[in-house]
């Protein structure tokens, strides 16, 4: 049968079976002859009609015969391979093979890393692996045994260093004469993030480490020998290496080796916790052991952390040049290999879809050419599909679908296992996700944390127990059961599941601020009693933020962090008292006349900007006095994006007043401000007509304090209820031009695309403001009744002390009151707000003295009848 006979059958019965495979490397053509060249041109286009008439499609691609690219012969044959397989496979009576064929242990990993147990199953990274195991072994000849293995996240690279290299090491001979590789396994954060306690343990560690080390060692003298004097570890790791070879009966031209395996390096510089000394310190016992030509040291890490090296010199000189082997994600060919050859291992098949005679096998792989960074994604799937394969080993498009495909299975996995789970458990994600993940620059990273931290039978271990479950496999408890540290199974949780993703992205500021107390309350508490005072929290913003969080994630903030801002606020008012006591003494020194100077230059101040304000009529003539205020959970265009302190929605009818046309600006501050005590330029955004941020509720009143004593009319904060009714602007929808985020960015100042280039993390809407912090005011659109910024820019206080729920509103719109109030109202997102904040019902709160750069105000004034 010829070729077009051949493919004119399978078009017309789907059989026989078609295989095409094309070399996409350039020919060479030798232009000496130009007749031969000529006809080698002729050839081409030949080829190229064939190709066109039997494997080209006019809607996608090549249904009904598989046509491939290779680029040599290495991968042509493992291309080769792995469709005839695949081919036989669905060839084969399925009543031919044994019901036991799928019904061994999972072949797939999940979201945790291969382990050098699980390499009978590692497959896709040949190349890799024999490459890396020539740079250790450059490294070894060089006399510096160290390499560092970087890439994206999720791309294998601890699963190529435990089941890749080390099997490889573990068969004699592989490097020079080594005949034994024992190994041991640590990160940074283990121990208790004690990196040098960490690296002890895993050199003595279990079997498979230096066990002999333990006859003359525990792991905290080896911690204090590492730290002290890493290089007199040497004679010691000698002899115990000489014991392991005895053991083993290694010949006299045997060798034994210690590997150690520093997974996620990056932990030295996402712990705060850790000091730089520290970090320092662990640097040079790696260095020590890398060069004393017994050790080999392999560390992975995420490259979007690799500009940091620079923080630790040491470091970066210790993996220069052959030091650094940049794994790159897999080619098609390799994610074949991943997807097929596990489950051949395990005698698992892929289900065939009669209609378009493609395997389950060929759609995923399909699915992970497309998709970056999809391995992670495609090993969750993988080993969620076998826990629902069939009883015969089968892998089936049924579970495919009903898992969401590849890039929904991880979401859809973890939001199904959250809502299986009570509300008590439900409740304690935040905390959870607090707990398990810090933001170091614009980057989410997984941290650690203690088990115990979340007691037996607690709502929040009611959650954890389901995650940490092996169907669901979503978190990871490692260590003994005492002292077992909590982490993620991987951070792909974090960018596919919506649920945590925003839940981060709400928080990332706070997860920023809450590494950075944890730094700074680490120095204070390891500080000399004298020094004590100088490490505390300056008063100011540094210090408004530390109180602000301690009040919005109360027991939920470390005890040692909680202490710290606790300690600074002390020390803050003893300086005030101080202060204070000296400007009065001063005050009472100085001529009457000072006071008489600043009072004419408040006076001047005021006037100025009492005359440049702009005020629109709240509401303006025609407008519907009383509107719906809050959100409803029964609202189709809010459901997803609303809090439950939006509720319940209820009418109110607001006085007349008017409000600023925009927010009040820097200019305008310190033209009023100008006393000692209170700062003239508190702004973090400089600029003369940008909004004055970094100022708090109380600043805002001392500013309107001096408008109303020396201006001519009466000012004040608008309530909540009147600064809802000036947002909404007589619109039903959630925001004043319509219901989506994406279509704002002409009306105002939000994250968006241009907050996402420089924080490629945030969840921005889709759209372009071209602003990535505040802009100056009125630079957008105004809303309906011609205010500006009121959804963005900068969110804004009002006068309401802050409530859970509006049962205590009035319905005439003035502002709420409590005798104690320890939280004004904040209204409106910001510059730097995601997407669901910049709606008219969404509310927050904060302490009158929290200062933050994301929250300024404007004022309201009273209508004289």
């Amino acid at each position: 049968m010829g070729v077009e006979d051949a493919l004119k059958s399978h078009r017309e019965r789907n059989s026989p079976e078609i295989l095409m495979y094309r070399k996409t490397a350039e020919p060479t053509i030798g232009l000496g002859d130009t007749n031969a060249a000529r006809e080698r041109l002729d050839q081409k286009e030949r080829v190229d009609a064939f190709l066109r008439k039997w494997f080209a499609d006019p809607e996608r691609g090549n249904p009904i015969a598989a046509s491939r690219s290779f680029a040599d012969a290495t991968q042509l044959e493992e291309m080769l391979e792995d469709h005839l397989r695949a081919l036989v496979a669905r060839r084969v009576d399925g009543a031919g093979r044994t019901e036991a064929g799928g019904a061994g242990g999972n072949p797939y990993r999940g979201l945790q890393s291969f382990e050098l147990e699980n390499a009978a199953f590692f497959f896709g990274r040949s190349r890799a692996r024999n490459e890396l195991r020539e740079a250790l072994e450059h490294r070894v000849e060089a006399g510096q045994a160290f390499v560092l293995v970087f890439g994206a996240s999720g791309s294998g690279k601890s699963s190529l260093v435990k089941a890749g290299l080390l099997a490889d090491l573990a068969l004699p001979g592989m490097i020079g004469p080594v005949a034994l590789v024992r190994h041991g396994a640590l990160r940074p954060s283990d121990r208790g993030g004690k990196p040098i306690e960490a690296l002890a343990a895993a050199m003595i560690g279990r079997d498979e480490a230096l066990a002999e080390l333990a006859n003359a060692y525990t792991v905290e003298s080896l911690a204090a020998l590492l730290r002290e004097a890493p290089s007199h570890t040497v004679p010691p790791i000698r002899q115990a290496l000489r014991e392991a070879g005895r053991a083993e009966a290694l010949s006299a031209a045997g060798e034994a080796r210690l590997v150690i395996v520093v997974d996620q390096p990056e932990e030295l510089f996402t712990q705060d916790r850790l000091s730089q000394s520290e970090r320092e310190v662990f640097v040079t016992a790696l260095e020590a052991l890398a060069k004393c030509g017994l050790v080999w040291v392999v560390a992975t890490m995420r490259s979007d952390f690799f500009d940091r090296l620079e923080r630790l010199p040491a470091l970066a000189a210790l993996s220069a040049g052959e030091g650094r082997y940049l794994l790159l994600p897999p080619d098609e060919s390799e994610i074949g290999q991943i997807i097929r050859r596990p489950a051949r291992e395990a005698g698992l098949r892929f289900e065939t879809d009669p209609v378009r005679a493609q395997g389950l096998d060929e759609v995923i792989l399909r699915a992970t050419s497309r998709a970056m960074g999809a391995l992670p994604l495609l090993s969750f799937l993988l080993d969620q599909l076998w826990r629902r394969r069939t009883p015969e080993g089968m892998l089936t498009f049924a579970a495919y679908n009903d898992l969401g495909e590849l890039e929904g299975a991880i979401g859809r996995r973890a939001e199904e296992v959250f809502r299986d789970q009570p509300d008590t458990a439900r409740s304690e994600l935040v905390a959870l996700l607090r707990a398990l993940v810090t933001v170091s620059g614009d980057t989410a990273t997984s941290r650690s944390a203690p088990l115990a931290q979340f007691p037996d039978g607690s709502p929040g271990r009611v959650l954890i127990d389901a995650f940490l479950d092996p169907q669901a496999r979503l978190l990871v408890a490692e260590g003994d059961s005492g002292a077992a540290q909590l982490r993620l199974a991987h951070e792909a949780l974090l960018t596919h599941w919506p649920r945590a993703r925003d839940q981060v992205a709400a928080d990332a500021r706070d997860l920023e601020l809450r590494g950075r107390l944890e730094e700074e309350a680490k120095r204070w508490e390891t500080a000399s009693r004298r020094d004590k005072r100088g490490r505390v929290l300056p008063a100011g913003l540094r210090l408004d933020e530390g109180l602000a969080l301690c009040g919005r994630w109360g027991a939920a903030l470390p005890a040692a962090v909680t202490a710290f801002v606790t300690a600074s606020r002390r020390a803050a008012r003893r300086n005030r008292r101080r202060r204070i006591a000296g400007i009065a003494g001063a005050v009472l020194a100085l001529p009457v006349v000072a006071f008489f100077v600043w009072a004419s230059l408040t006076v001047w101040g005021v006037r100025a900007v009492e005359a440049e304000m702009e005020f629109v009529s709240i509401p303006p003539p025609g407008a519907a006095p009383c509107f719906d205020m809050g959100s409803s959970p029964d609202s189709q265009s809010e459901r997803a994006e609303r809090y439950d302190n939006e509720g319940p929605v209820h009418e109110v009818c607001p006085k007349a007043f008017d409000l600023g046309k925009f927010e009040v600006t820097q200019a305008e501050w310190r033209r009023v401000v100008i006393d000692p005590i209170h700062n003239p330029d508190p702004a973090q955004y400089k600029g003369d007509r940008r909004p004055v941020e970094s100022v708090s509720w109380k600043d805002a009143q001392w500013f309107i304090f001096l408008l109303n004593r020396f201006g001519r009319h009466h000012y004040r904060l608008p309530s909540e209820a009147e600064w809802e009714y000036a947002a909404r602007a007589g619109t039903k929808t959630a925001r004043h031009w319509g219901e989506r985020a994406d279509e704002g960015c002409d009306y105002e100042n939000m994250a968006d695309l241009s907050l996402k280039k420089a924080s490629p993390d945030t969840v921005v809407a889709n759209c372009d403001d071209h602003q990535t912090v505040t802009a100056p005011v009125g630079s957008f659109k105004p809303n309906p009744w011609g205010i500006y910024d009121i959804l963005g820019n900068v969110a804004e206080w009002v006068e309401d002390c802050y409530v859970a729920n509006y049962e205590e509103s009035l319905k005439d719109g003035s502002a709420v009151s409590t005798e104690d109030c320890t939280s004004r109202g904040v209204r409106g997102g910001s510059w730097g707000s995601y997407p669901r904040l910049l709606r008219a019902a969404f509310r927050d709160g904060s302490t009158p003295d929290s200062r933050v750069s994301n929250v300024g105000f404007r004022v309201a004034r009273t209508v004289t009848p």
